[in-house]
């Protein structure tokens, strides 16, 4: 056995969904479930589901940064939210969630993720054609997974 842990751990539901990972509840069904008062089975009925996971990230926003103006930057982000915040409307995402450059986005299956990343690029090309598009093109990688979530 290790050593005690000395430092203070989060442990408040309130407080640990401020992270916004999970909800208040989903937390506190957690932190009972990993002390033994909710059976993992019970969690698992509630909770888990199978879902696919798209996670977006552009490219190229690091130089951008360090070679332009911060609001260039900026603006690439938003071009690319301006994009794809439709695609993922129209294939069902069922949670979308977006952080600086990153998009992460559920759907009920598979295909809908997949489908949904084809559209990404094809309308970003199209973007990057358009006179909306900048000088430096918009671009990203995206990945897909897809399980118990």
């Amino acid at each position: 056995m290790g050593k005690r842990y000395t430092y203070e751990l989060l442990e408040s539901p309130k407080e640990l969904s401020k992270f916004e990972f999970c909800s208040e509840e989903t937390y506190r069904d957690l932190l009972d479930c990993q002390k033994g008062k909710m059976a993992e089975s019970e969690f698992n009925s509630k909770y888990l589901r199978k879902l696919a996971i798209l996670c977006l990230d552009m490219t190229g926003l690091t130089r951008t940064a360090m070679e332009r103006r911060d609001l260039d930057s900026i603006f690439r982000i938003l071009n690319v939210q301006k994009v794809c915040g439709p695609i993922f409307r129209q294939f069902n995402a069922r949670r979308i969630r977006a952080f600086a450059d990153d998009f992460t986005v559920l759907f009920d299956d598979p295909n809908g993720a997949l489908t949904a990343a084809f559209e990404v690029h094809h309308r970003i090309q199209v973007f990057n054609r358009s006179e909306l598009g900048n000088k430096e093109p918009e671009s990203c990688c995206i990945g897909i997974g897809y399980g118990k979530a």
